[in-house]
């Protein structure tokens, strides 16, 4: 359970309404007339083929400056290269297992303070997975880094030690 339900709810959604979902595939053109996708070309990543599909919307969970890529025909050239340069954050995760049943009873907190480390605190009793022992919750800690910053290449003690810290200023 987890994240990972919002993703099979959303298929079970695309599917329901007789529209089809392509996994492992990559959208390498979206033909655009008259402002709207009509056709979508994707690419399999296992078998290599490419598939011509007509369609009037789009879905996507690939990254922007890729999907832009795509849209050759329609895209200007200062927008093209532009989507190019956007970078991307990678996300920490450090869990703690407290031997307490709950420490809220909210889902998650967001710490907007410059104070914190972590900018996202989330308690996953309260999402009821049925993964925690009894008497016992976790906190999830989320902090944002960029690939091979200082924060990225911190060891797990250290990322503990931040994520204690934090929770300390929280209270």
């Amino acid at each position: 359970e987890g994240i990972g339900q919002i993703f099979e709810r959303v298929a079970r959604e695309i599917k329901s309404t007789g529209s089809q979902l392509h996994t492992n595939s990559t959208a390498v053109n979206l033909t655009v007339d008259d402002h709207q996708i009509s056709r979508l070309t994707i690419k399999n990543h296992k078998s290599k083929d490419t598939k011509v599909i007509e369609c009037k919307a789009v879905i996507s969970s690939i990254p922007i400056n890729d999907l832009v890529g795509a849209m050759r025909q329609f895209s200007p050239t200062k927008i093209t290269a532009e989507a190019k340069t956007f970078k991307y954050r990678s996300l920490i995760l450090v869990y703690l297992m407290l031997d307490t049943p709950k420490v809220t009873d909210k889902v998650m907190y967001y710490l907007i303070d410059k104070k914190f480390r972590f900018h996202r605190v989330s308690e996953l009793t309260n999402v009821k997975t049925g993964f925690i022992p009894a008497n016992r919750t976790v906190l999830c800690m989320e902090i944002c880094c960029s690939d091979n910053d200082k924060t990225w290449e911190m060891e797990d003690k250290e990322l503990y030690d931040l994520a204690v810290n934090d929770l300390e200023k929280f209270g």
